[in-house]
C-alpha cells in the first residue's frame, strides 16, 4: 500500500490477534504477542520524527516520549548467527525496510507515545523507532523481522532543517507580522535559524534544542514595501554550518533547497 493511503487509511488491529515474528536467525522463530511486548522491561526516549518526503509539512511531524522494548533486549532472545548482517522489517501496509543489524540494535519496538498507546496513524500496535533516522526508515505496523546474511545500505539520517508555519497570503504594509516556524535538531546539531526577505541579509534567531527534537522559532517582521514578497528560512547547524542544501533541494523542490513562502504586502 502506498504511504499516502496507509497514512489516511492505516491498518486496523485487534491487539489480541497481533503478533511480531522474528525469523531467519535460527531454526525456530521468536513470536511475540502484544501482551508479551508490554510485559517486558521498557525504556523511553524523547525524540521527534519527520517524513523525509515532506519535511516542510509540520502536520506530518510528531515528537515526544516514545516507550517500548529495546531491540537489543529482543535480540538477546534470538540466536542470531555470526553471518547475519542485516534485517528486513515488514509492515502490515506492505512496506519493507532493510537495515544493517547494528542499526536495529540501537532501536526500540515502540508501543506508546507520551504514555498513551500509539494511534493507528502512529503505527499501533507497534513501530520501529531509532533515534537519528527519518520516519521512512522506521516502519509502522511492524509484523515481521527477517534476519539476512547480505548487507543493507545505510539508512537516511535525520538532518537539521528549518521551515515556516502557515502565514496569511496577504499582510498589511507597516503592520507587524509574527513569522513562526519549526526547526529540527538533526545529526549535525542546531544552534539557530536565519530568515531572509527578498534575498536580503539574513536575520539570525538563536535556538536552544535537544538532539533529534523539534524547536519552535518566531521573529517579528515589519514589511515596508508593497507587492509580492519572498521569504525563506534556513537552519544553522553546529560549527556554524548552514543547512545542507543538497539534502533539502531534493525534498523541498526549490532551486536553492530552502523553504520559501510568498506573501502579498498591501
Amino acid at each position: 500500500m502506498c504511504r499516502w493511503l496507509s497514512q489516511r487509511f492505516p491498518p486496523q488491529f485487534d491487539r489480541n490477534y497481533w503478533s511480531l515474528a522474528l525469523v531467519g536467525a535460527s531454526s525456530h522463530p521468536l513470536i511475540l504477542s502484544y501482551d508479551d511486548l508490554i510485559s517486558q522491561p521498557s525504556t523511553s526516549v524523547n525524540c521527534g520524527v519527520y517524513c523525509a518526503a515532506a519535511p516542510y509539512d509540520t502536520s506530518a511531524t510528531v515528537g515526544g516520549a516514545w516507550t517500548g522494548i529495546a531491540l537489543s533486549q529482543v535480540l538477546d532472545q534470538v540466536d542470531v548467527t555470526d553471518d547475519i548482517q542485516s534485517v528486513a522489517v515488514y509492515s502490515a501496509d506492505g512496506d519493507i525496510v532493510h537495515l544493517p543489524l547494528d542499526w536495529l540494535e540501537q532501536g526500540l519496538l515502540a508501543f506508546t507515545l507520551n504514555d498513551a498507546p500509539l494511534s493507528p496513524e502512529q503505527g499501533y500496535p507497534a513501530r520501529l523507532f531509532i533515534p537519528s533516522l527519518t520516519g521512512c526508515s522506521m516502519p509502522r505496523w511492524v509484523e515481521r523481522v527477517e534476519f539476512l546474511a547480505e548487507p543493507a545500505p545505510e539508512p537516511l539520517l535525520a538532518q537539521t532543517y528549518a521551515v515556516f508555519e502557515s502565514l496569511s497570503e496577504q499582510v498589511g504594509r507597516n503592520e507587524r507580522v509574527s513569522l513562526t516556524g519549526q526547526a529540527y535538531h538533526g545529526a549535525d546539531g542546531l544552534t539557530g535559524v536565519e530568515v531572509s526577505v527578498d534575498g536580503h541579509d539574513w536575520l539570525r534567531i538563536p535556538l536552544v534544542s535537544e538532539p533529534f527534537q523539534f524547536a519552535r522559532w518566531t521573529v517579528d517582521w515589519l514589511p515596508s514595501a508593497g507587492g509580492k514578497t519572498s521569504l525563506k528560512v534556513r537552519a544553522i547547524a553546529e560549527n556554524q554550518h548552514l543547512q545542507q542544501v543538497a539534502f533539502e533541494k531534493s525534498l523541498l523542490g526549490n532551486h536553492d533547497g530552502l523553504h520559501h513562502i510568498s506573501v502579498e504586502v498591501v
